[in-house]
């Protein structure tokens, strides 16, 4: 299968940020996935970027951990993830699994704005 435009989109946009010196992206996109595997084209980019040292932020989505999210759960992607006001992560909050090892998590509840 071949990846959509969107994704052909994000793949070339990362190799312009690459070469215009930027170090970190946020991927703010989430695409659902059951097994955890992208698109190699995706992966790819991903990781050429990375051997460049560069740094992709995503997100891990919030319902409840039924799917993970491509490009968060790619191998050394800093995945960002909500958490309650107490430190532990929010209940609808996707957490565990591949994110244990590579998640941030940033204040998520009762946010203003």
């Amino acid at each position: 299968m071949l990846p959509n435009s969107r994704q052909m989109t994000r793949r070339s946009k990362t190799d312009l940020q690459q070469e215009a010196g930027t170090r970190i992206i946020h991927v703010a996109a989430c695409h659902p996935t059951s097994i955890g595997l992208a698109y190699d084209l995706l992966t790819r980019a991903v990781r050429r970027y990375q051997d460049r040292n560069g740094l992709i932020v995503a997100p891990g989505g919030n319902d409840r951990g039924a799917y993970w999210c491509i490009p968060a759960v790619l191998s050394d992607v800093l995945t960002a993830g909500a958490m309650r006001d107490n430190g532990q992560p929010l209940q609808c909050s996707n957490w565990g699994g591949p994110y244990q090892t590579q998640e941030g998590l940033a204040p998520g509840e009762e946010v203003a704005g």
